[in-house]
């Protein structure tokens, strides 16, 4: 895969209302994947394949269980 097609990689991050952002892949690092695996059954593995295969369009690999479960006690940098 060419580094072109990497840095066109976007993480969007939506709640159940559609209000969200958008994080290019290149502005991730180990800390935003790891507070990703704080979500419900999320598969680090399954985003990474997706992130790594080459297509087009949107790729949904993860949905919040219905209904949400509570979130653990975090701690924000």
């Amino acid at each position: 895969m060419s580094s072109q097609v990497r840095e066109e990689v976007r993480y969007v991050l939506l709640d159940r209302d559609g209000e969200g952002c958008v994080v290019p892949r290149d502005a991730t690092d180990a800390t935003f994947l790891a507070r990703l695996r704080y979500l419900p059954d999320f598969d680090v593995d399954r985003l990474q394949v997706a992130a790594d295969s080459p297509h087009d369009g949107v790729v949904v690999v993860w949905r919040s269980p219905d209904p949400p479960s509570a979130l653990p006690d975090l701690e924000y940098d």
